[in-house]
């Protein structure tokens, strides 16, 4: 449709790894090719090993890697993901999962906020 970026939806981490129906429901199904190109897997979690194994399964089909810290929603909150870990205690983790990410993968890696 003429997007010069897109996104896909917020995709759990732990999920994406853990559960294949979860990940080819969410992501592996809906690639579309070079007409969504570029694309950036947006991710939420909170432990640094868990997104790394994440964004290494989607590495080579997209071009960036999203930390979504801006999701305000209640399982947000429960899990400690999203908006949640802008909370100045939970800098450190952000930090380690950034740093983590970086290191890990050949793509960018962006970080999603909400002013």
């Amino acid at each position: 449709h003429g997007a010069d970026c897109a996104y896909t939806e917020m995709l759990d981490a732990r999920r994406f790894v853990g559960e294949p129906e979860y990940a080819s429901s969410l992501f592996w199904s809906q690639l579309g090719g070079a007409a969504d190109r570029p694309l950036v897997a947006q991710f939420c979690g909170n432990e640094p090993d868990e997104l790394v194994a994440a964004a290494r399964l989607v590495e080579t089909h997209v071009d960036a890697v999203d930390l979504n810290l801006g999701c305000p929603q209640a399982r947000a909150k429960e899990g400690v993901y999203g908006a949640y870990l802008l909370d100045d205690h939970h800098w450190p983790r952000v930090f380690a999962i950034v740093d983590a990410l970086a290191a890990a993968l050949s793509v960018p890696v962006t970080c999603k906020v909400r002013l």
